[in-house]
């Protein structure tokens, strides 16, 4: 309930607080107020290239975007493939090739070929590749 009020409060200025609106609607269990936020909130850190930032946000996207029966697969798939590139760019190789592995994007075929066919390929080669090996 203080999470929810916290939330209200911070709602006049959701750009600036995206990613704390987020949070604090997860932990009050509003999930269909915490899936915009969180998408927005990663958006916004990978474009300023706080990529650890907007993979954390990107997973809180994702667990809340499940608890939601009007999220699809293809939805699901794009912010599982954006959280993907997140930590590709933190130079979390194997994390990012699991990412893209993860059984939503594998089961919405179309979705992974429409999204990141290349980019697939490109996480597999690097986490295979023993240069890359010694990295988590």
């Amino acid at each position: 309930e203080l999470m929810l009020a916290a939330a209200r409060y911070r709602q006049d200025q959701p750009l600036l607080a995206a990613g704390l609106l987020s949070l604090h609607f997860t932990l009050a269990g509003r999930y269909e107020k915490a899936w915009p936020y969180a998408r927005t909130a990663a958006q916004r850190s990978l474009e300023r290239f706080a990529n650890e930032e907007a993979a954390q946000l990107y997973q809180r996207a994702i667990e809340a975007g499940k608890r939601l029966p009007e999220v699809g697969a293809i939805e699901l798939a794009r912010v599982q493939a954006s959280l993907s590139q997140a930590l590709l760019r933190a130079g979390q190789i194997r994390k990012a090739a699991a990412a893209n592995s993860a059984p939503r994007l594998s089961t919405c075929r179309r979705c992974a070929a429409e999204i990141s066919a290349p980019y697939v390929a490109y996480v597999a080669v690097k986490a295979r590749t023993p240069m890359f090996a010694r990295f988590p």
